[in-house]
């Protein structure tokens, strides 16, 4: 016999448990996130690093001035911040 709907629904939202992350953070989880996601980061950043170089020497072989330029973005809460980004036209 099947329980009433209402029930059922309880029992699936009991085992459908949403992890918030506060509670991540109290079991320690959120550290082993934040430091994979920095790893990864840095091996990403290594693996590019090459055309980096390649675009860096490309742009400086082929025009005058600056191989990078700032440009002013707003953020988050509407906070400006400075972003750096090859010059490519």
């Amino acid at each position: 016999m099947n329980p009433p709907p209402e029930e059922a629904l309880l029992q699936e939202r009991r085992r459908a448990t949403v992890f918030t992350s506060y509670q991540l953070k109290k079991a320690g989880w959120l550290e082993l996130k934040y430091s994979l996601d920095a790893l990864f980061a840095i091996a990403l950043f290594i693996v590019c690093l090459p055309v980096l170089a390649l675009a860096i020497l490309a742009i400086k072989l082929t025009s005058r001035g600056p191989v990078f330029f700032k440009q002013r973005r707003v953020g988050e809460n509407g906070q400006l911040f400075e972003i750096l980004k090859l010059r490519t036209m």
